[in-house]
């Protein structure tokens, strides 16, 4: 990963995939939940968004599932603020609830509370 100066703590730098530039966002540390230790469980989650890709940095990935919009429900009423933006609702699978993030909200630097900028970022990948 080539690091990046003058961004957000959480975007971590820079990956080629397949000749393609993705930035790398550290998920943890973008939803203040601390910071990604970086095992051999640690995944990066390439995920595309509009016309923009990006790898988000995750601790692990247990297994993949499809829930239909029937299945999702909207976030609590007790999220408000930035936790609210964040989720776009709420999935439940054999008993299980899952948090469905709202990708272009986590991606959006400025909601971040940071005035820093990368060109990199900006541009359409």
């Amino acid at each position: 990963m080539t690091e990046i100066p003058r961004v957000p703590d959480f975007l971590l730098g820079i990956i080629s995939l397949r000749g393609i530039i993705v930035p790398v966002v550290d998920l943890r540390r973008r939803l203040n939940l601390g910071v990604v230790v970086a095992d051999d469980r640690a995944r990066i989650l390439v995920c595309e968004e509009k016309d923009r890709i990006v790898g988000l940095l995750v601790d692990n990935i247990t297994q993949v599932i499809h829930l239909g919009a029937d299945e999702i429900e909207p976030p609590p009423a007790i999220l408000t603020g930035l936790n609210r933006e964040l989720v776009e609702g709420v999935g439940r699978i054999k008993g299980q609830m899952v948090i469905l993030l709202d990708l272009p909200q986590v991606l959006d630097m400025e909601m971040h509370g940071t005035e820093e900028r990368s060109g990199a970022w900006e541009r359409k990948y």
